[in-house]
């Protein structure tokens, strides 16, 4: 189940980081990502002061994560999003605040919410939690869409981002997932991957014997 793969990342948070080569900055029809960190909460006076504060109640929930539709509510969806982007990059808020904006954003599936997902998964100033967040985000928000870029964390120089990477994998419905697991965990040394590795197989073993749910169309953002 979901929840029991959640618990997973958060036991891999305790393996050493290594350094990890960043491609160039992704670009966007609009040009380059900004900064995710160069946001500060300032930048909250161009945006409506009640949408803000009723996101936030959302995200500080700690008893349960809100659905699509508890988001959808707020205002059009372009705009929501942009509100999760900058909660998630302003690093005064709590870190259970910023890391539940980075998991709302996979239910806006739009071109600039990816770009912005990716820059977060880069961006080591990010911290761990978060890029990891942001990776699985990526998984579960656009599926076999990002297969080709969420591949090479399984293989990451740094233990850590392998182990998101397996379990960020293991999200996308595709048949030559668990292949590719099981080759990586027969060759893979290190304890806390090879753990990953294992609940990413038995996460993708049942999702495949789940029944099917009909698929509910997703927020845009263009």
């Amino acid at each position: 189940m979901r929840a029991s793969l959640h618990l997973v990342f958060l036991a891999v948070a305790a393996s050493a980081a290594s350094a990890h080569a960043e491609p160039p900055a992704r670009e966007t029809p609009t040009g380059r990502i900004p900064d995710p960190l160069a946001i500060q909460s300032d930048d909250w006076t161009a945006t409506r002061t009640l949408e803000r504060n009723a996101l936030l109640k959302l995200l500080y929930s700690k008893r349960h994560f809100p659905p699509a539709r508890a988001f959808l509510r707020l205002g059009k969806a372009p705009d929501t999003a942009r509100h999760l982007s900058l909660i998630a990059s302003d690093a005064k808020l709590e870190p259970h605040v910023r890391l539940n904006a980075i998991r709302s954003l996979e239910y806006f599936a739009s071109q600039h919410v990816e770009d912005t997902l990716f820059q977060f998964v880069y961006e080591k100033r990010m911290g761990l939690p978060y890029r990891r967040a942001a990776l699985r985000a990526l998984a579960r928000g656009f599926g076999v869409k990002v297969y080709f870029e969420i591949l090479p964390f399984v293989r990451d120089t740094d233990p850590a981002m392998r182990a998101a990477g397996a379990m960020a994998f293991a999200e996308l419905d595709d048949e030559r997932v668990r292949g590719i697991l099981e080759t990586h965990l027969a060759n893979e040394s290190n304890i806390h991957v090879r753990d990953a590795l294992e609940a990413a197989i038995a996460y993708r073993d049942r999702q495949e014997r789940a029944p099917r749910a009909p698929s509910l169309p997703r927020p845009t953002n263009r």
